[in-house]
C-alpha cells in the first residue's frame, strides 16, 4: 500500500499518525483519470484527442480538471482494493485520521471521500504530491513535520 505518516502532538503530547492513502494504484486499482480518457475516447474520440492538448500545454492538473467536467464520474463504479478498505476500516475503528491523497481532481476526490465515509481530509488535484522534495508539506501542515513513506 503506497501511504506516509505525518505526525501532530494531541493534547497529552504523544503523536497522533495521520494515514495518507494514495487513490491511484492503491485505494483505486488502476488510475481512474486515464479510465475516464479512455472511456471518453471510446465514446467521443475527436474530444478526447482534444482534451490531450490540455495535458501537453497545460500540465496534468489542467488536464484532470478538464476530463473531469467531460466525464460522467461514478465513484460507486471504481475497482477498490478491498484489502485497502479494510485497513482503513480499522486504522478509523481506532481513532486514526485518515487522508485521501490523489491527483484526481476535487470534481472526483470528493464523490470518492463521500462514497466510501472513510476519509477524514482529502488532498486531490496533486499529480506531485507522492514525488519530489515538496512531498511532505501539504501532509504535514497543521500536523508536523515528521513524514516518512511506508
Amino acid at each position: 500500500m503506497t501511504a506516509g505518516f505525518a505526525y501532530r502532538s494531541l493534547n497529552d503530547g504523544t503523536p497522533e499518525r495521520l494515514l495518507c492513502v494514495n487513490a491511484e494504484g492503491t485505494l483505486v486499482r488502476g488510475n481512474p483519470l486515464w479510465e475516464g480518457w479512455f472511456s471518453l475516447l471510446r465514446l467521443r474520440p475527436a474530444t478526447a484527442l482534444l482534451a490531450l492538448l490540455k495535458l501537453v500545454h497545460g500540465g496534468s492538473e489542467a488536464f484532470a480538471s478538464h476530463l473531469s467536467r467531460l466525464v460522467d464520474f461514478q465513484a460507486a463504479q471504481l475497482p477498490y482494493d478491498e484489502a485497502v478498505l479494510e485497513q482503513l476500516r480499522r486504522a478509523k475503528a481506532t481513532g486514526r485520521t485518515v487522508a485521501l491523497v490523489t491527483a484526481l481532481p476535487q470534481a472526483w476526490a470528493g464523490p470518492i471521500v463521500s462514497h466510501l465515509g472513510l476519509f477524514d481530509a482529502a488532498l486531490p488535484g496533486r499529480p506531485h504530491i507522492l514525488g519530489g522534495p515538496g512531498k511532505s508539506s501539504p501532509l504535514t501542515a497543521g500536523h508536523g513535520t515528521g513524514f516518512s513513506p511506508v
